[in-house]
């Protein structure tokens, strides 16, 4: 399970970091997901909410003198670990006698 606070509180610790040793004007890059910016449900909520989390923080640091704060976020990446559950999923559907009562495998 993903600890989804962590993501949040783990950002929030680094950004407070990063702006109280600065020396000169500095960038803060966080890393979100598009899962922070969907409206329908998801596999992960915890992560989902996480994220949604991490760009709102983004967006409430916006006026940080000398301090310029962004958020990418990143759409779906099909990875190896991303080929694997797709195959996993493919096959969970072909096995005789599955069925998904929600859809999701």
């Amino acid at each position: 399970m993903i600890d989804g606070l962590a993501i949040v509180t783990g950002a929030a610790a680094g950004t407070g970091l990063a702006i109280a040793r600065r020396l000169a004007a500095g960038v803060v890059v966080n890393v979100s997901s598009s899962a922070g910016n969907e409206s329908t449900p998801y596999v992960s909520p915890e992560y989902g909410s996480a994220k949604a989390g991490l760009i709102r923080f983004t967006t409430a640091l916006g006026d940080l003198e000398g301090v310029r704060v962004n958020c990418i976020v990143p759409n779906w990446i099909l990875t190896e670990r991303a080929r694997a559950r797709d195959r996993d999923r493919a096959a969970c559907r072909r096995a005789p006698g599955a069925r998904a009562l929600t859809g999701r495998h």
